[in-house]
């Protein structure tokens, strides 16, 4: 049990910030690509402050000037951030560049506003800068949530500098890199200051957000990338609003409406990938998960994705996931006994997967080695990227490197040859990661004075399905057990090895093999029932005897 938690917790925090990472990177990088070749087009910009700039022809050939700038910008940012803080007022004043001949007295309002409208965001809009736009984003929404701690200078950062700096990159001609990053920066703004005195606070989001995020979302925007910024930010304020109950119910119920309509898009507009309408419906089955309300028409479509074999396994995965976070009432309810089954299929079709991934790259290494081609099994890992093996899930194959050890030794401990670890790790990372957002759906029992969550609390209202709830718990438990890196202890004589790949796959075969006779349904052929045969309707014997 303590492992299980262990697990949980290790992967939703590195998953959780890489599937975000993952997205922004991905519409990100292929921003420029959705611009006609063939009309190169001019883009505005906001020229940085001289006091600032580092980039101009005479500081580039000036060491004295470059040093002055950067002497510029860091007794700058350290008023900014006193400011912030509260040490110094609005209407105090401030001498910026002082000695040099840019020397001026302004006040600090004035100094937010250049910093951040004439440095930070104009940054943003430079096309040498366009690599590091993110990090600049990142940077100052730090800023606003982790050192700003004056509700007055918050609001006037907010209201007077951001928020209409941001519509203006997202009306005017700008890059779409930076329109994306302007929607991404709205969705993360803040009414009030986070860190207070007492300590951090709930975010409580900015309502004037929310309503130009439904508002691009319902009009339908310029591009795919916009609009997927939008239900990034969408999300986070419906997942805040199950804490500070802020968002109108009005409001709600249009947000839901929005996000069924793209999910009942049985094809993508004609500008859209299938890939870009995966990610696109993936957040939406994440919004109405964290709104947690059904009006008999969401979790029916949620269940119907992720029973549907001809859908991207990234977009079933997250229908289950859902399942996690609806609030089950009388009003609010699945039918337990098959969606556990369904989640059953899930796991079964999961484990499937790979083995039949395993097996045709071990049946082109044996190929290409036949051919004369050396190619060492295991390399496969290393061909391309994984988004075919992670059923869609695109670049997040190589993110997921990062989970190390999964919860267990140390990989130096390993006794496995190289070659044997680096293959059993892959095959280790793909199914525990999909298998966790079947993990999420089964949810917890209740603890003590904590009420049970995912399918543990859906079958409150539906005791029936309560045998099924638990053969996929127990055959859970069982694969995270086979699935857990064995602890090494060169002292004992007993302690277990870490298996091969082979090894690891055929347990975990024989384990959904047992799983397979209880979810997945026998094909049966009619029989022709003649004289000596017994009638449909009366068995020769019992079942199982």
């Amino acid at each position: 049990m303590l492992f299980r938690s262990f697990l949980l917790n290790r992967i939703l925090g590195i998953v959780g910030s890489l599937t975000t990472l993952a997205m922004v990177m991905l519409f990100t990088i292929s921003l420029a690509a959705q611009q006609p070749e063939s009309i190169p087009t001019v883009y505005e910009k906001i020229d940085v402050a001289l006091i600032f700039d580092a980039n101009t022809e005479a500081v580039l050939a000036d060491t004295r000037l470059q040093s002055t700038i950067r002497r510029n910008v860091s007794f700058a940012k350290a008023r900014v951030y006193e400011v912030l803080r509260g040490g110094s007022g609005l209407n105090e004043t401030f001498i910026i560049a002082e000695g040099t001949p840019g020397e001026n007295t302004i006040t600090n309002q004035q100094l937010l506003s250049g910093w951040y409208q004439k440095y930070h965001f104009a940054l943003m809009t430079q096309a040498d800068n366009m690599g590091d736009i993110d990090l600049r984003r990142l940077e100052f929404i730090k800023e606003l949530t982790t050192f700003c701690t004056d509700n007055d200078i918050h609001s006037y950062v907010v209201d007077q500098i951001v928020f209409p700096q941001m519509k203006l990159f997202l009306q005017e001609n700008f890059h779409p890199a930076v329109k994306y990053n302007a929607m991404l920066i709205i969705g993360q703004l803040n009414s009030q200051v986070v860190v207070t005195n007492e300590g951090r606070s709930v975010p409580a989001p900015l309502p004037a957000a929310l309503t130009l995020m439904v508002d691009a979302i319902k009009a339908g925007t310029e591009t795919d990338a916009i609009l997927l910024a939008s239900w990034i930010g969408v999300l986070r304020h419906v997942r805040l609003d199950r804490i500070n109950q802020q968002i109108a119910t009005n409001d709600i119920v249009a947000i839901a409406g929005e996000a069924m309509k793209l999910l009942n898009q049985a094809t993508p507009p004609a500008n859209r990938s299938a890939g870009g309408q995966v990610w696109l419906q993936r957040r939406a089955i994440d919004v109405l998960a964290m709104i947690g309300q059904d009006d008999q028409k969401i979790l029916p479509k949620i269940l119907s994705i992720m029973q549907d074999e001809k859908i991207a396994m990234s977009l079933r995965l997250t229908a289950a996931r859902a399942l996690k976070y609806f609030n089950y009432s009388p009003s609010t309810q699945v039918p337990v006994e098959s969606t556990s089954n369904a989640l059953g299929a899930l796991i079964v079709r999961i484990c499937r997967n790979e083995i039949d991934r395993v097996d045709q790259e071990k049946a082109l290494v044996a190929l290409q080695n036949a051919s004369g081609v050396s190619v060492g099994e295991g390399d496969m890992g290393d061909m391309g990227d994984m988004g075919g093996a992670l059923g869609g899930m695109g670049d997040m194959g190589g993110a997921l490197g990062g989970m190390g050890d999964m919860g267990g030794s140390d990989e130096g401990e390993s006794k496995l040859e190289k070659i044997d670890k680096r293959q059993v790790d892959y095959t280790r990372r793909i199914l525990v990661y999909q298998l966790f957002h079947v993990y999420e759906a089964i949810g917890e029992k209740q603890v003590r004075t904590t009420p049970p969550i995912g399918m543990y609390a859906a079958v409150v209202q539906d005791a029936a399905g309560q045998v099924a709830l638990d053969r996929i718990e127990d055959a859970m438990t069982k694969l995270i057990e086979i699935l857990r890196i064995p602890e090494v202890d060169d002292s004992s004589e007993e302690s277990e090895a870490e298996p091969n790949r082979d090894i690891l796959l055929e347990r975990i075969a024989a384990e959904i093999r047992k799983l397979e006779s209880f979810v997945i349904p026998e094909e049966t052929t009619p029989e022709t029932v003649t004289a000596d045969a017994p009638a449909a309707g009366a068995p020769a014997a019992l079942p199982g005897l």
